[in-house]
């Protein structure tokens, strides 16, 4: 069904995705109710920043290879995310956008001008049905539904057709969502296939679902709004009060965010577009400092929005991890001398994320190298890298436990053997628990120390004693706690909206975070946190329907084995 190319140390992700596609294609296929009749062409990228670079074009309407003009075809581009979890919702979305396209717009010459002249179709009907089948009900799709309905206060949404970027995808995703849990998810093919017919989206979705396309819209905010209310009592927003950063309607991408080591300044990155600033607050006057800009603006490509990295070495030295020229470094920058240097780490294709030690001569990574994210411990006064993991399995946010010489990760692997290896990309999941891994130990085996149906993430341990991390155990990630002594883990804060990253101030009980509000991702500082204090939130409804397919898919499996 493929032909995939690739280029140099490219084989891996090549053949990661074609083993992915073969055994997926056809679920995808039976979803939508249309199969192509050509193969596909994938052209496969080591990463987004080696896809900025690419001048291929081939993921648009027209495009030119070797001089040649082509309309709509069964070809697109993908980078790899950085993990093989993310990879596989990657393959699924691009591909099922790109069939949706050619099921719109595709065949003969004739078709594909008409198609072109009388069909327009509005960004959230293509690219929220691609999110949807790709993601299905995720935690993201689920916080932007909510944060929205909350500034709305349920009013109508007015001209859907208007939708575009990030707001046409989740509110086109929640849409057809809200279409496969009420109407059946046979329905979504139904309404693609009678749209490239009646050529009318509000049309072809009345006469499907029997209702008229008001009403639809009307059932959907009532649903979704239903939904908030359930578990509106148990949760509550973040304090306006507390915003730092991200003020204002303009679309800026924070993704990580840290406190000095004595707490009076906190460090974070603004991206727009694929051009970032490196910016440090004093935490006392409110004051803000630009350290430096770098990156450029991107046009017509998708920026990563996933760098820069930041993270401080002592009270005065900032290390930024960032792409310049195709290739990774470590930059340290000196905010006395404002001296910069730079520490080459062209050996690994992404880095995912840094954390260093309190002494400042370590720091420890989780990188991607051939299609297998693994942890690395870099050296900085003898410029040497260890490797820790060594597998398929996802293995992020290492951080240092302090008073020992273990480290704490999320992961999504199965056992605590570092040597049990994946046989298939299918067991691969989004289910991310806590390990502890000893680094003066000569065993391949690390200490797990969560076990959930969820995603824990991001851990950092305040001493050797206790852990905070991120967990979304009730289906809005929130601030938990483990006890390693105990063994148990406790959820800290109740926020109605994921806190997407964070940071602690250990002397003074202090948290900063990132989170959605009003549509935009802001910067949050909340002095003296009440991290010891145990909160008890309902589960959401997506939570609650997610635990209950969980068990029937489980119950299945059981079936099927006492009858063989």
């Amino acid at each position: 069904n493929f032909d995939i190319h690739y280029y140099n140390n490219g084989q891996e992700y090549a053949e990661l995705a074609l083993e992915y596609l073969e055994e997926e294609f056809d679920n995808i296929t039976d979803i939508l109710g249309y199969p192509p009749y050509n193969k596909t062409k994938i052209f496969l990228y080591n990463s987004p920043s080696d896809m900025l670079q690419s001048n291929i074009g081939v993921d648009g309407t027209t495009f030119t290879i070797a001089g040649q003009t082509n309309f709509v075809k069964l070809q697109v581009e993908i980078a790899y995310p950085g993990s093989i979890s993310a990879y596989k919702k990657e393959l699924r979305y691009q591909i099922t956008k790109m069939l949706i396209k050619d099921m719109m717009f595709g065949g003969s010459l004739a078709e594909m001008f008409q198609s072109a002249y009388l069909l327009n179709l509005p960004e959230w009907f293509v690219d929220g049905a691609s999110k949807y089948i790709a993601y299905g009900w995720d935690v993201e799709m689920d916080d932007y539904v909510r944060d929205y309905f909350a500034n709305t206060k349920g009013k109508k949404l007015g001209n859907i057709k208007n939708l575009e970027n990030e707001k046409a995808v989740m509110i086109g995703q929640s849409m057809w969502n809200f279409v496969a849990l009420k109407y059946g998810k046979s329905n979504i093919s139904n309404i693609l296939n009678l749209t490239r017919i009646v050529r009318n989206v509000e049309r072809s979705i009345a006469s499907t679902l029997g209702v008229p396309f008001d009403q639809f819209m009307t059932e959907w905010i009532e649903y979704y709004q239903r939904s908030i209310d359930m578990v509106a009592s148990g949760y509550e927003p973040a304090n306006k009060s507390d915003l730092i950063a991200g003020e204002g309607r303009k679309q800026i991408n924070f993704n990580n965010v840290k406190f000095s080591p004595d707490g009076k300044y906190v460090a974070y990155s603004e991206n727009i577009n694929g051009r970032y600033k490196l910016k440090v607050q004093n935490l006392e006057s409110g004051e803000e400092t630009k350290l430096l800009t770098t990156g450029n603006n991107v046009i017509n490509q998708t920026a990563d929005f996933d760098l820069p990295l930041v993270d401080w070495i002592n009270d005065t030295k900032i290390a930024l991890v960032q792409n310049w020229y195709g290739f990774n470094y470590l930059l340290t920058y000196d905010l006395e001398t404002k001296q910069k240097i730079r520490k080459s780490l062209q050996k690994f294709n992404q880095i995912k994320s840094i954390s260093f030690h309190r002494n400042g001569k370590l720091a420890v990574i989780s990188a991607d190298v051939e299609a297998q994210n693994d942890i690395y411990l870099i050296s900085m006064s003898r410029n040497a890298i260890k490797r820790l993991t060594r597998d398929q399995w996802d293995d992020f946010d290492p951080s240092f436990i302090p008073g020992t010489d273990a480290i704490v990760f999320s992961s999504n692997r199965p056992t605590d053997s570092l040597d049990h290896k994946m046989t298939d990309i299918k067991e691969v999941n989004d289910i991310f628990n806590l390990f502890a891994f000893d680094l003066d130990t000569t065993t391949s085996v690390v200490k797990r120390l969560t076990n959930t149906l969820s995603n824990d993430s991001k851990p950092m341990a305040l001493d050797n004693k206790t852990i905070y991390f991120l967990s979304d155990q009730k289906g809005i990630s929130n601030l938990y706690r483990y006890d390693l002594e105990n063994e148990i883990n406790y959820q800290v804060s109740n926020f109605s909206t994921s806190i997407l990253d964070y940071d602690i101030d250990p002397s003074s009980n202090d948290i900063t975070y990132l989170m959605l509000s009003k549509g935009n991702k802001r910067l949050f500082h909340t002095r003296n946190f009440l991290l010891e204090k145990n909160s008890f939130s309902p589960q959401t409804l997506r939570n609650q329907l997610q635990q209950i397919d969980f068990l029937r898919k489980r119950r299945e499996k059981q079936t099927i084995k006492e009858i063989i």
